[in-house]
């Protein structure tokens, strides 16, 4: 798969298919874990790019505001 593909809903099915017939499909609890451990190392991160975001938003609501005046 190149990294420009995008998986689609069947590719996703086939792919657990699969991994559920090998025993090889983590928990709910082991992805949820791995989430959670994901989350915690990119904390910082991710509240960077949602603080970046609002601003963004924020920034062409305002703009949007005086085009309008």
């Amino acid at each position: 798969m190149t990294a420009n593909k995008k998986i689609t809903p069947s590719d996703l099915r086939k792919q657990a298919q699969r991994l559920i017939e090998s025993s090889q499909m983590p928990t709910l609890d082991e992805l949820l874990q791995a989430v959670i451990e994901t989350r915690r190392k990119y904390v910082t991160q991710i509240l960077a790019a949602r603080a970046e975001a609002e601003l963004k938003v924020s920034d062409l609501l305002s703009q949007s505001d005086v085009s309008q005046t």
